[in-house]
């Protein structure tokens, strides 16, 4: 099985960008994009950026996200008040 965030060589950044595709559903058997979403988040070491018009805040990203606000780092989402479908205000 191979990782699921593989090591990526920056020397050549500018030719190859790294790109993680993954499917999710509410009738999918993993909960892939919301895992994916925790191990970000658990991973970082100074702030946590999210814009997405489709980000569910559920009770365990809600506790991780506020681990993190509490542990120093910078956490900040961004969501359209109208949901989706609405430009992102800036």
């Amino acid at each position: 099985m191979a990782p699921l965030f593989p090591s990526v060589s920056y020397d050549d950044h500018a030719a190859y960008l790294a790109v993680q595709i993954c499917l999710s559903g509410p009738n999918s058997e993993y909960a892939t994009i919301r895992q994916l979403y925790s191990e970000l988040i658990v991973s970082a070491k100074t702030q946590v950026l999210i814009q997405s018009l489709f980000f569910i805040l559920d009770e365990t990203l809600a506790e991780v996200l506020k681990l993190k606000a509490l542990s120093a780092i910078d956490v900040q989402v961004l969501i359209s008040p109208n949901g989706p479908g609405q430009f992102l205000p800036y």
